[in-house]
C-alpha cells in the first residue's frame, strides 16, 4: 500500500532523514517510534505531501505520488487535537470534505449516512464535538478522512495530549476501528507501551535513521541494536565486573524481568544488596547494586518483595540465556 523508495530528506544542508526503503501492507497498523527529534514525524509529514523529499520516491497504491500536492494523495491525517471545526455538528464535519469536492447534496447525505454508520458514531450527528468524549471526537476524525474515500491514514501523535486512563481506552479505540474498517495506518509515537499494544509491525527510528523493523516481539525479545534494547522496554547494561562473573564476553544487557530474587544457598546465586523499592500496584521494581554496579530488577508484587527495604542484603538469580549480547569481543 505505501512504498518508500531509497527516501532522504533534508532541511537546508541537513539530512535530517537518510535514506530509507520501506513497505508497508494494505491494511497493516503501523508505527514509527523512536524519541523526539528523531524524524519519524518527518517521514509521516513527507508520506502526507507537507515535506519534500530530497531523493527517492513515494508510492501510494502503487502511484508515485512523490510530486503530488497533499490533496491530490488520497491520504487522511488525524492530529493530536483532531482539528474539528467547534461550530459544525459532527455530520457537518464529517461533510465538509465532500462539500469542498463539491459533491452532489444526495451524494454527501449518501456519504455521510454510511460512513457515521460504520464508525458508530450515527447517533452523535447533530452534535458539536465540544459534547462528545474523546473517543467520540476521535471518531468523527477518522470518518471525516474515511469518508473521501481513502485507504490510508496518518496519525500524528494523537494520544500524546491525554492522561493515562483516556489513552489506554483510546489506543482500543483505534486499532479496533481499524480491524474493523481495515484501513491502512500509519502512527507516529514516542510512547514505547502505546506502540507495542497497537502495532502490527514496528520501526524505531534514532537520529535519522532506522534501528530495527519488526513485530513488537522481535522488537523486544531480539533486539537488533543496543538502542532498541533500551528504548523498547527497560534494560540493565551490565557492568565489566558483573559481566566477567557471568561469563558475558561483550556488551550485555539484561531486561529486569529477568533477575529474581532466591534464597542464599541457591545454586549460582549473587549477593545483592536493596537501594530502593518502587511499588507500582501489579509491578514493583527493585534497584540494586551487584558486585558494586547498579542493576534493576521486576516482578509481579508480592509480599516478599513489597517488604523489601533499602539496606537488606539479597540473593540474585539471572536467567544468562536472556542476556541481549552485542559487540562480541574476538
Amino acid at each position: 500500500m505505501i512504498s518508500l523508495d531509497n527516501v532522504s530528506i533534508r532541511y537546508g544542508a541537513i539530512e535530517v532523514v537518510k535514506p530509507l526503503s520501506l513497505e508497508i501492507a494494505s491494511g497493516e497498523f503501523f508505527t514509527l517510534l523512536g524519541p523526539s527529534g528523531c524524524g519519524k514525524t518527518t517521514i509521516l509529514r513527507a508520506i502526507a505531501g507537507f515535506v519534500p523529499v530530497a531523493e527517492g520516491r513515494i508510492l501510494i497504491a502503487d502511484r508515485d505520488v512523490t510530486d503530488l500536492p497533499a490533496e491530490k494523495r488520497d491520504v487522511g491525517i488525524v492530529f493530536q487535537n483532531y482539528a474539528l471545526f467547534p461550530h459544525m455538528t459532527v455530520r457537518e464535519n464529517v461533510a465538509f470534505g465532500l462539500r469542498v469536492a463539491r459533491r452532489s447534496k444526495a451524494q454527501i447525505a449518501a456519504d455521510v449516512d454510511k460512513i457515521l454508520d460504520v464508525t458508530g458514531i450515527a447517533a452523535h450527528g447533530d452534535k458539536k464535538p465540544a459534547a462528545l468524549s474523546g473517543g467520540q471526537q476521535q471518531r468523527v476524525a477518522i470518518a471525516r478522512s474515511l469518508v473521501m474515500g481513502t485507504r490510508v491514514l496518518l496519525f500524528d501523535e494523537p494520544l500524546s495530549n491525554l492522561d493515562a486512563k483516556i489513552r489506554d481506552d483510546m489506543r482500543r479505540e483505534i486499532k479496533a476501528l481499524q480491524r474493523e474498517l481495515g484501513f491502512t495506518a500509519v502512527f507516529v509515537t514516542h510512547d514505547q507501551e502505546e506502540a507495542l499494544s497497537m502495532s502490527d509491525r514496528l520501526l524505531v527510528f534514532n537520529a535519522g535513521q532506522v534501528e530495527q523493523i519488526g513485530t513488537a516481539r522481535q522488537l523486544y525479545e531480539s533486539p537488533a541494536t543496543p538502542f532498541v534494547c533500551q528504548f523498547v522496554g527497560s534494560a540493565n547494561l551490565l557492568g565489566p565486573v558483573l559481566s566477567a562473573r557471568l561469563g558475558v564476553n561483550g556488551q550485555g544487557y539484561l531486561r529486569p524481568e529477568h533477575i529474581r530474587i532466591v534464597p542464599n544457598d541457591a545454586p549460582d546465586a549473587l549477593d545483592a544488596q536493596v537501594e530502593d523499592v518502587d511499588y507500582v500496584g501489579p509491578l514493583t521494581r527493585v534497584y540494586l547494586r551487584v558486585a558494586g554496579e547498579a542493576i534493576q530488577l521486576q516482578a509481579f508484587s508480592s509480599a516478599a518483595i513489597a517488604d523489601l527495604a533499602p539496606g537488606q542484603s539479597v540473593s540474585l538469580q539471572i536467567d544468562r540465556d536472556r542476556i541481549n549480547l552485542f559487540g562480541v569481543a574476538a
